[in-house]
């Protein structure tokens, strides 16, 4: 998968993760596009994941993919290479594919937002700036929607103990592109700087490459 890159969504992700305070913890947002061209390597990963599927049909029968066909195979390993791009700390290789649920309309998923950040100064606004640059990057509405199951009982899908999290990605078939929009409140106590301290609220960089995760 090949990343885009959208200033205005990456505009948008690091005004989430300014603006936008959670009590002990920093917001880290993803805003990003995709092609859905695999590279070598994911090629390969592909075959072994679809040969996986093919030898054993019955075990794949309850998640939002029709596995039995070509089309439904391809759309969940090409929800896999991308969060391998968006996460690459960890493997979703191993992910079931009952971990996705496909939402049922973006109406749907902008309420979800909204109520997310309800009450925070910019919460609203920044999400309706979202929504309105994935719309003009991928057409939210021609898009299949998937989100990531992250919640309790869930394992840690982001590999940082994060308080909360949540994943959605747009696929859109004809012009063959994905969308991710996902945001998670890592604790403090699992951020540490360049030097190896760890991070103390108000003092935390919001470029990903300025921190590591503990």
């Amino acid at each position: 998968m090949r990343y885009i890159q959208e200033e205005s969504l990456s505009a948008i992700a690091a005004s989430i993760d300014e603006q936008l305070h959670v009590v002990g913890a920093q917001l880290v947002s993803h805003l990003e596009l995709y092609t859905m061209k695999p590279s070598t390597n994911e090629k390969r990963v592909s075959k072994s994941l679809e040969d996986g599927i093919i030898a054993t049909p019955s075990s794949y029968t309850d998640n939002p993919f029709d596995m039995v066909t070509n089309q439904g195979r391809k759309a969940f390993i090409n929800l896999v290479h991308t969060l391998n791009q968006v996460f690459p700390a960890t493997d979703f290789s191993s992910m079931s594919p009952d971990s996705f649920t496909k939402e049922h309309s973006p109406q749907l998923v902008a309420e979800f937002l909204f109520s997310q950040f309800a009450g925070m100064p910019h919460g609203r606004d920044l999400m309706s700036q979202a929504l309105a640059a994935l719309d003009v990057a991928i057409g939210v509405k021609n898009c299949t929607i998937y989100s990531l199951s992250t919640g309790e009982g869930q394992d840690d899908v982001f590999g940082d103990e994060s308080l909360w999290g949540w994943v959605f990605l747009f696929c859109n078939a004809r012009t063959k592109k994905i969308a991710v929009f996902a945001c998670r409140a890592v604790p403090f106590t699992s951020l540490v700087d360049e030097d190896g301290c760890p991070v103390s609220e108000g003092l935390f960089s919001v470029e990903e490459d300025s921190y590591l995760l503990i």
